[in-house]
């Protein structure tokens, strides 16, 4: 089920350098797990290391009295 993973062995891992204007998250910083810029990884390591992004912190910025509600 999972075999065509072993196909991207060599995926070079790249500067996250997209430039986010939100004014909700502007201290946000990506954090790069296992690998650096420049080094490689495969697309297994990336679902293992990556899949749970968004419980880094992104979504704990302090921006409105509604976010309890929200989640």
């Amino acid at each position: 089920m999972t075999a065509w993973l072993d196909r991207y062995q060599s995926i070079p891992v790249t500067p996250y350098n997209y430039e986010d204007k939100d004014v909700y998250s502007p201290r946000w910083t990506i954090h790069y797990v296992e690998k650096n810029v420049g080094e490689e990884t495969s697309a297994r390591e990336i679902l293992m290391y990556y899949s749970d992004e968004p419980d880094w912190g992104m979504d704990s910025a302090n921006v409105s009295p509604f976010q309890l509600l929200m989640g």
